[in-house]
């Protein structure tokens, strides 16, 4: 990378910086039990999404009985999704008039239900608000419930959205999409399949872990940051193999709950920059994408981190620590694979030049990479 454009990237995030700081970050009123959102349902139009394996939940089969027996108006869509698309919000849109959106399902689901919220009230093409602060006006009134312990999507001021033409996925910024409530109901994470109890899990990981290391901390981030790590380090491996212990689910959903906390303002890195691609192009799920790459990215910085990561481990209390092997270590005890199994070497150009555009200038990272570096991840990420 050429010396003017790291100068251009270097200060426009200074910028950004420093400009964060004047910024109002809402933070959701958090909740802990469903049925609580009753009262907050009454006198609105209230869209429900759902997977429909989530909808078969004894939790949300309850919650059904409590808005019929407070005769709450409501619709239910069943919505099972890798990813929401401008053509799904676009359809949804012209086929629902909510006054409120619940969403409930994992990062795909809620940021799907902040996507139609944006829409409902901006009228307006999605792609015209893609990057930063292009929000004009405020969402109509969302909650969110996760049922992954991940994306942190319930506290982050982004949206991610991807083109069924294009491929192209890529996410919308601004605090004002921030979900009004997170409901943190940890008896909808007992019932996930053992796979996305790690995955989900190693995303949240790598929000933390991009986030620590970036260049835009403050300090509320780095301890929102710290904080997560130490709870995925003490919970998630114990959530996988104990799935109904109900201490360890709420342990991991505060953790990516305060990722997303620290990730909304201290942004994430080229792990995301990447995994977005491959979410886009091949449908790869996020976490999983995120957590094949994400010591690959570390790998990828060298000597540019190891100063914070010496810190990260005096603040977690572990000596001798060593990140990267930790990361490893975690992935292959949940049966993570260490590739991606629908990439291909043909599209690589593809998929750095739509990771830059995305990464550069927006991400703080450690360390910027040229094509060379995104290419020594990909090829170790590839399927031999």
């Amino acid at each position: 990378m050429n010396i003017l454009k790291s100068t251009f990237i270097r200060t426009y995030q200074f910028i950004m910086k420093i400009g964060m700081k004047f910024l109002h970050f809402p933070k959701p009123v958090i909740l802990n039990d469903l049925n609580k959102t009753i009262e907050l349902l009454y006198n609105e139009d209230v869209l429900i999404i759902i997977p429909s394996n989530v909808a078969e939940n004894d939790v949300f089969k309850e919650f059904v009985d409590n808005l019929e027996n407070n005769k709450i108006k409501y619709q239910i869509v069943l919505c099972n999704i890798a990813n929401p698309t401008l053509q799904l919000v676009d359809e949804y849109y012209s086929k629902y008039k909510p006054t409120l959106i619940m969403s409930i399902g994992g990062g795909s689901v809620i940021d799907l239900g902040k996507l139609l919220a944006i829409k409902m009230t901006n009228k307006k093409d999605l792609r015209k608000m893609r990057g930063v602060l292009k929000v004009k006006h405020k969402p109509i009134k969302q909650i969110a419930v996760p049922t992954t312990s991940g994306s942190g999507s319930e506290a982050t001021v982004a949206a991610v959205v991807s083109c069924d033409v294009t491929h192209e996925k890529y996410p919308i910024n601004d605090p004002k999409i921030v979900p009004n409530y997170a409901v943190l109901e940890s008896r909808f994470t007992t019932t996930l399949p053992k796979h996305l109890t790690s995955t989900t899990g190693m995303d949240a990981l790598t929000h933390s872990v991009e986030c620590y290391l970036g260049n835009a901390n403050t300090k509320d981030t780095l301890n929102n940051s710290i904080s997560s790590i130490k709870l995925i380090f003490e919970s998630l491996e114990n959530a996988y193999n104990e799935p109904l212990n109900l201490e360890y689910r709420y342990n991991m959903q505060q953790a990516a709950y305060l990722a997303g906390l620290a990730f909304t303002k201290g942004y994430v890195g080229y792990v995301h920059a990447i995994a977005h691609q491959l979410g886009g192009l091949y449908h790869t799920p996020h976490g999983l994408a995120n957590a094949v790459l994400l010591p690959y990215v570390l790998e990828e910085y060298g000597d540019s981190i190891s100063k914070k990561v010496t810190k990260l481990g005096k603040n977690l209390n572990i000596d001798d620590f060593d990140l990267i092997k930790q990361i490893y270590k975690m992935n292959d005890s949940m049966n993570i694979p260490r590739y991606i199994e629908s990439l291909k070497e043909e599209d690589f150009d593809l998929i750095i030049e739509r990771a830059k555009l995305e990464a550069h200038p927006l991400y703080p990272v450690p360390k910027l990479f040229n094509d060379q570096n995104f290419k020594n991840i990909l090829y170790k990420a590839l399927k031999r």
